[in-house]
């Protein structure tokens, strides 16, 4: 509550910190905080900390899956996961969540289709969110960009072979 003196000022009658607990600041956005806890392991793998970015995955799966309807966004992140997984020496978890990665491509863009390459007059903004392109050579440099990042996954596979098979010796 407020009230006015014969002064013209204005004085506070309650506690401002129990106004401001009451009411809240702002409309929580539960996909922006999935994005970025996954932007943050990102950020985290690509300065070679792996298991602090796990810490960021795992939260932003938990977060995805209990909005729903963003598998795709689970799977990309579950991709950054197998990466993290392998260079902290889980190459068997590595192997596990890869596939799981592309199970839900799989099901999202079909299958025999790589959800890392863009189909022609579309590419991804944001995590999945498909947007038309009307510029045919812009889509073909946003697919060569793509194709720069991608992960070489029969490479990544015959290490995660050679590495079980030298174990195995």
């Amino acid at each position: 509550s407020t009230s006015s003196s014969s002064h013209g000022k204005i004085q506070i009658t309650e506690d401002p910190r129990r106004l401001i607990a009451n009411e809240p600041l702002y409309e929580p956005d539960h996909r922006y905080e999935a994005d970025l806890y996954a932007a943050i392991g990102s950020i985290e793998l690509s300065n070679g900390q792996a298991e602090l970015a796990m810490t960021h995955f795992v939260k932003a799966v938990d977060m995805y899956q209990d909005i729903g309807g963003e598998e795709r966004a689970i799977a990309d992140v579950c991709l950054n996961m197998a990466m993290a997984l392998f260079r902290l020496g889980q190459f068997d978890e590595s192997a596990e969540k890869q596939f799981q990665a592309l199970d839900i491509y799989e099901k999202v863009v079909g299958k025999g289709k790589n959800p890392l390459i863009m189909l022609e007059d579309s590419t991804t903004t944001g995590l999945g969110k498909p947007t038309k392109i009307g510029n045919q050579e812009a889509n073909a440099e946003n697919q060569n960009a793509f194709r720069a990042q991608l992960v070489n996954m029969e490479t990544l596979q015959q290490t995660l072979a050679n590495k079980t098979l030298n174990e195995e010796l």
